[in-house]
């Protein structure tokens, strides 16, 4: 498993524990010198994180592979205007970062691929991908039924899905090794839940009381086994071996270095043992993010 940069902070305040807000122009300069010292040079963006693009542009990317996503879809059926926005959208995205081509574009908004005339999008996609301006073609999704659809229906280079300790829905139904055995990369997102996997149970919000009980044996058994909760977050993750990448974001340079350094001690020390089937959460209005409103 590699290490990719999520820049959802770059451009927006995001996440239920960031207290710091949008992250300087200053500090993502010595975020991303730092990742590329650290080798992570996967960057995962998208034009709806704010300017998120445009302040990844306003540095050199020459070292680094870009993701980008499509714009949202508003219309229910997609037609020849919503496949024009999506090319402008596309090449407005290559301006703001300042590159001449992406490693990949991800459908950011799932439904917008069970709209009537989806398949104009995805032949946009490959369009861009036959061209060369995008090497790699993907969908980020929630569920199982979203991939045993949409895998079946069009032919995907990517994948990216939602996994982490209490969210463990696609590894138990098999979802990432049908996914692995056919080729797809692999994304990893969520990882620390926006957080929450990092965050003292009793600080939580009264709509997260009913995860305490996980959470509180969860932290308890790392603590018994020597774990932090930054490591044991990454350690599930990096137990997983379909998985190519996990996108981390980050407020700040010191979030960064201690999410390296715990991933450097979890591939260094294989003397962590931990039953993480235990902490599985089935409730969606925890484990997906969308249901928080």
């Amino acid at each position: 498993m590699k290490l990719a940069l999520g820049t959802v902070q770059f451009g927006m305040d995001y996440g239920i524990t960031n207290s710091e807000g949008k992250t300087s122009f200053q500090e993502i300069e010595s975020i991303l010198r730092f990742s590329h010292e650290q080798g992570i040079v996967l960057l995962d963006t998208a034009p709806s994180y704010g300017d998120s693009e445009k302040v990844l542009g306003g540095n050199s990317l020459n070292d680094f592979d870009v993701i980008t996503k499509t714009p949202y879809i508003k219309n229910e059926v997609i037609a020849k205007s919503d496949i024009e926005e999506i090319e402008e959208v596309f090449y407005q995205s290559l301006e703001n970062l300042n590159v001449d081509s992406l490693y990949g574009l991800f459908v950011h908004q799932t439904k917008d691929m069970y709209k009537e005339g989806s398949d104009k999008l995805y032949e946009k996609m490959l369009d861009f991908k036959e061209r060369g301006i995008v090497q790699k073609i993907g969908v980020s999704i929630y569920e199982k039924s979203e991939i045993t659809d949409l895998f079946n229906r069009y032919k995907w280079d990517m994948v990216q899905i939602p996994v982490n300790v209490l969210d463990q829905r696609l590894i138990k139904d098999g979802t990432l090794s049908e996914l692995s055995d056919k080729g797809i990369e692999i994304h990893a997102r969520s990882i620390f839940l926006q957080g929450l996997l990092l965050t003292d149970s009793f600080k939580l919000e009264s709509r997260f009381k009913s995860v305490n009980k996980y959470l509180a044996q969860y932290y308890n058994d790392l603590h018994l086994i020597g774990m932090t909760k930054i490591e044991g977050a990454l350690n599930y993750i990096n137990e997983i071996s379909e998985i190519d990448y996990a996108v981390i974001g980050v407020n700040n340079l010191l979030q960064l270095k201690e999410i390296l350094l715990a991933y450097k001690r979890i591939n260094n020390d294989n003397s962590f043992r931990i039953d993480y089937s235990n902490y599985a959460v089935v409730n969606e209005n925890i484990i997906d993010p969308r249901k928080w409103g």
